[in-house]
């Protein structure tokens, strides 16, 4: 059965923010999302979602300043060490938060930058930001996310990437092509 969460970035504008728990509470949803925490300790978020008893479901990484068309850092040359910075502070945030799923924002390369170019730098940084996480201990390759990782990879393939970059198996470390072959091997 389909679960669904309150966007409370969107729900509920007729309130503050911090007000929106809960709203979302009270509205029957369990579960919420919202883009960007980061205008606000984690500790007074953590204060909201439990006194609303509702569990924080997704956040993004940190997208930039949107006033200048900035939508996120990962696959724009130059800017690694923001997204960088910015996966350090969306784990943290995850982990104060207790939030399972972070969506890492791309960001909008400019028009002359090749599709290739962008899309290699994205998967750099994707591996970059999995290692951080699993270093944290926030991520874990698991039947949950098998599926999506499979895809990820065979989408990868081939790509020239700077590094082995998934860890596919605790202590090991696989190339994307490596990683097709071995994921593939997987029940589905």
């Amino acid at each position: 059965m389909p679960r669904f969460c309150a966007n409370i970035g969107f729900l509920f504008p007729e309130i503050s923010f911090l007000d929106r728990f809960e709203a979302a509470a009270k509205a029957g949803f369990a579960g919420v999302e919202f883009a960007s925490p980061y205008e606000f300790t984690a500790a007074e978020l953590r204060s909201r979602l439990n006194a609303a008893g509702v569990q924080l479901v997704l956040m993004n990484s940190p997208a930039g300043d949107r006033s200048k068309g900035e939508r996120g850092f990962a696959c724009l040359p130059g800017r690694e060490g923001n997204f960088r910075d910015g996966v350090e502070q969306a784990l943290d945030y995850a982990t104060s938060l207790e939030c399972k799923l972070i969506h890492l924002m791309a960001g909008a390369p400019p028009a002359d930058l090749p599709y290739e170019t962008a899309l290699a730098l994205y998967a750099v940084n994707l591996a970059w930001a999995a290692e951080r996480a699993m270093a944290a201990g926030t991520f874990e390759l698991s039947e949950a996310n098998r599926v999506a990782v499979v895809r990820l990879c065979r989408r990868l393939d081939g790509l020239p990437l700077a590094s082995s970059w998934l860890r596919c198996a605790p202590g090991s470390r696989r190339s994307s092509r490596s990683s097709v072959a071995w994921t593939t091997v997987l029940p589905f």
